[in-house]
């Protein structure tokens, strides 16, 4: 069983709710020091160092007022080896911390299991 199958499973949640989550907002994509999007090795696109990023570093917003993504919001692969979590402000926007130090280039990775996506798909 590959990662992200465990994950869906340990989330009871299937591949068609996740999609559903994934593109139900606008993303905004705009030029970042920290981050890029390009192909990714684990699935489709990706979202990837644009420098060196330290531990807990904040390396940007994944929403905007709750409503739009960014293409750290949209982008962002599944791992269970992740370097990256989701955090919830007050206004419910996501913000995206290192979790570890990330080298230029590497691909930015979360656990899903870490962000409650659940009570989004109820």
């Amino acid at each position: 069983m590959s990662d992200y199958s465990q994950m869906l499973e340990d989330m009871g949640v299937s591949e068609e709710q996740v999609q559903k989550v994934t593109n139900q907002h606008q993303v905004l994509e705009f030029d970042s020091e920290s981050y890029y999007k390009s192909k990714s090795k684990i699935h489709g696109q990706g979202v990837f160092a644009n420098k060196d990023i330290s531990n807990k570093s904040i390396i940007g917003l994944a929403t905007i007022d709750n409503v739009i993504k960014t293409a750290l919001g949209r982008f962002v692969n599944h791992s269970s080896n992740k370097n990256a979590r989701f955090y919830i402000l007050k206004n419910k926007d996501l913000v995206l911390v290192a979790e570890k130090d990330i080298s230029k280039d590497e691909e930015i990775l979360v656990d899903y299991r870490d962000h409650t996506l659940q009570e989004k798909f109820l």
